[in-house]
């Protein structure tokens, strides 16, 4: 199991540098081998990022959406998770949309994979928190 935020997933749609990496977590959890847990902000987020990406017509972003319906487990942003994602928040210096994130894998026990350096430069104490 692992979390995945936008950054990463983002890359599976939109070619960008490390998409090849990124494109690797897509594949094994298709494969059955790993499963991708994302918090419900997630789609809220990538749809955000898509919109945009002017080459993209609004068809296109529906049917994107259609496609992400495969992704493992959506967490709803429970209590527990939000009152995780406000002290990561203010510990961290980071925003509470990512402190959701960090707080749904340090929850899980599991890793965050990120393509946002930034993030993994202000959590580097949180072993868990991962650069793509």
């Amino acid at each position: 199991m692992v979390v995945l935020d936008t950054s990463v997933v983002i890359k599976w749609f939109v070619e960008e540098p490390d998409s090849k990496a990124a494109l690797a977590f897509r594949d094994e959890h298709l494969a059955g081998q790993e499963l991708i847990v994302v918090p419900t902000l997630f789609f809220y987020e990538f749809t955000n990022v898509l919109r945009y990406v002017k080459s993209l017509p609004e068809e296109s972003i529906i049917s994107i959406l259609g496609d992400l319906e495969q992704l493992g487990r959506r967490e709803e942003s429970s209590h527990d998770v939000i009152a995780e994602a406000v002290i990561f928040a203010r510990k961290f210096e980071i925003s509470v949309y990512d402190g959701v994130f960090v707080a749904l894998a340090y929850l899980y026990g599991v890793e965050l994979i990120t393509a946002d350096a930034k993030l993994v430069d202000k959590t580097k104490s949180l072993r868990f928190v991962k650069l793509l």
